[in-house]
């Protein structure tokens, strides 16, 4: 717990989302209450966090936000929060961010930030992108993170032909990869937070969600 009573919402202002889930009702929609919902117990800030948990079994749960406005793609998308994770990977990992962006012909074009198991470093991040055609982009960490600990995790994404993926945890940039083809990304409407997207090795996982900001500016860490 950070120990600070409120949350970094009361002061950011012009933001596309912020949400310290102080609320009992957070400005997010829930897929399933029994396994997404607003917790009290040992938030980063404030009185209040998110989780969302996967059983193993192919439940899961993930909270979605839809932006005030579309941020279009090539102005670029920072989202900031506070995330930690339980218990370590032992399989190919899960999703716990969707940055949902549409073509513009309005199909979905999402990145994922994605947290995996590497025999030697533990739990990394890694950034995954789907065009519409051809592979998918990938760009992975280069540190490990600590299990069931608070991170205080950057991503950025720019859309264009000679696109833009960054990702800072704790501060320290960790991944910075330019001249990627996210062209087919038109534009930024909202976000997914939980345990949407789940490898099939994954045993049962939880992830809690704290200050989570998205804007076309930053709010580095520490928030």
């Amino acid at each position: 717990d950070g120990g600070v009573p409120a949350s970094v919402c009361d002061t950011v202002s012009g933001a596309l989302f912020c949400e310290g889930f102080e609320s009992t009702s957070p400005g997010v929609t829930l897929s399933d209450s029994r396994y997404v919902m607003r917790v009290t117990d040992a938030p980063w800030r404030g009185q209040g966090a998110l989780r969302a948990s996967y059983s193993g079994a192919g439940t899961r749960g993930f909270a979605s936000a839809t932006f005030s406005s579309a941020a279009p793609a090539a102005g670029g998308l920072w989202v900031t929060m506070y995330e930690r994770h339980d218990p370590e990977m032992v399989g190919d990992g899960f999703s716990t961010l969707f940055i949902r962006g549409e073509t513009a012909g309005d199909t979905r074009a999402e990145v994922q930030l994605v947290w995996t198991s590497t025999p030697s470093s533990g739990d990394v991040a890694l950034l995954y992108y789907q065009p519409p055609t051809g592979p998918p982009i990938q760009q992975t960490s280069t540190a490990a993170t600590s299990v069931d600990v608070w991170h205080c995790v950057e991503v950025h994404v720019v859309g264009g032909a000679s696109g833009t993926f960054e990702l800072y945890v704790d501060g320290a940039r960790q991944i910075n990869a330019s001249g990627l083809a996210t062209d087919a990304i038109d534009r930024f409407v909202g976000l997914d937070l939980g345990t949407r997207f789940v490898q099939p090795t994954e045993p049962a996982i939880d992830a809690w969600y704290d200050e989570v900001i998205a804007d076309t500016v930053r709010h580095p860490c520490p928030l």
